[in-house]
């Protein structure tokens, strides 16, 4: 996209940052100044539609679309284990960039490390509020890195932009008052927690594949302790995973199903229809991933009564289940089915928790999801998914 004046974009900017304001992702006049100060078409002059084709538009039509509270997928990778293109970068939705960053409670002279640079936009409204010698961001496509130095030198910002596995943090650089994640972790990595500073903390979205929808802000002790801890948030989100390999669109492999080894049962049909009524409920499949580490897929097919469930993990092991006869098959190094059978009664005892239930302890030794308080022994262990080796 060519040079454009501030006459052509401007009145964009500002709707936007009016609507942010009504709708309370935006309050802080800091935060205020800096979204004035960083124009967001700077960041992406070209977009993909989610089919992934290059968008052709008009200059006012792209203006529009770049200035909207909506994501923008900004780059693809082709991902061997799902035969397809998946979206590795993208531009945040501004509500939630705003909301992410008025959660970190941020105060001069802090020092940030953000995870996931993509575009640039976030790491350039950290420099705008702290100074670009407090602000470190980290991403493991260079191509990416170099194209937001080049953005950000335009509005003559030059936060501190590093190449690299974002899972290891920058370890030279720390320590860090705050770290924000802007992509997916299955569990909280040591190297945060041991560069955050005491007293600081992060907003991470832990999340599996079935239900990612939810941030998690963990603060650190001030004793020095290297532990972490913190609820999750009423804050939708779902960001791109982090890899430690840039080729690779996903951070674990995919290994195919079997019909080998397959056992069938029956069981009664309500039950199936039971569960197949709640599948579809976000809190649900969060507690359903809590219990079955890889899980990535389930999903229910055909209209009512004569539903089929299907899911399946990342090894490969798989379950179907149909509502109107009860019949399961299930096959695999897992027996899915009783899994997620199990899952669904103990959620229903527990009055069918919400994600804000629940919270986060991570420390060198060990990582779990808890329920309502950290001493509680209702927990699971973390991760949510195995990283590829």
């Amino acid at each position: 996209m060519t040079t454009i004046s501030a006459t052509e974009w401007q009145e964009h900017l500002d709707a936007m940052i009016t609507d942010l304001r009504e709708a309370g992702a935006l309050t802080d006049l800091c935060w205020i100044s800096a979204f004035r100060a960083v124009p967001r078409h700077v960041f992406t002059p070209r977009l993909l539609e989610p089919d992934q084709h290059d968008t052709a538009q008009t200059r006012q039509a792209w203006l529009s679309r770049v200035y909207q509270d909506d994501s923008l997928i900004t780059a693809i990778t082709y991902e061997p284990g799902l035969r397809t293109d998946v979206p590795t970068s993208s531009s945040t939705r501004p509500g939630l960039m705003a909301l992410m960053l008025e959660l970190l409670q941020l105060r001069d002279g802090m020092r940030v490390l953000e995870i996931g640079t993509g575009t640039g936009y976030n790491a350039g409204l950290l420099a705008h509020r702290l100074g670009d010698s407090h602000v470190t961001s980290i991403d493991i496509d260079s191509a990416l890195i170099e194209s937001a130095r080049r953005r950000l030198h335009s509005l003559t910002l030059a936060p501190h932009l590093l190449t690299g596995d974002g899972i290891a943090g920058a370890a030279h650089r720390a320590p860090f008052d705050r770290i924000i994640a802007t992509c997916a972790v299955p569990d909280i990595p040591l190297a945060w927690i041991t560069q955050l500073t005491p007293g600081g903390a992060m907003l991470v979205n832990l999340r599996g594949e079935i239900a990612g929808g939810t941030l998690c802000l963990l603060t650190k002790d001030t004793t020095g302790d290297h532990e972490v801890i913190g609820p999750f948030l009423s804050v939708p989100a779902h960001f791109m995973w982090a890899r430690h390999d840039p080729a690779r669109a996903l951070p674990y492999d995919i290994h195919p199903t079997s019909e080998r080894d397959q056992t069938r049962t029956t069981t009664n049909p309500e039950t199936v229809a039971d569960i197949a009524h709640d599948s579809t409920d976000p809190d649900f499949r969060f507690f359903v991933q809590l219990h079955i580490r890889g899980i990535r897929t389930l999903t229910t097919t055909s209209p009512p009564p004569h539903t089929t469930i299907h899911a399946e993990t990342t090894d490969g092991s798989w379950a179907t289940a149909h509502t109107t006869t009860g019949h399961i098959a299930q096959g695999g190094t897992r027996r899915l089915w009783d899994t997620i059978s199990a899952a669904h009664t103990l959620w229903r005892d527990l009055d069918q928790p919400p994600p804000t239930r629940f919270g986060v302890v991570a420390n060198t030794t060990t990582q779990f999801v808890y329920l309502d308080h950290d001493d509680n022994w209702t927990r699971w262990p973390l991760p949510l998914l195995g990283y590829r080796g």
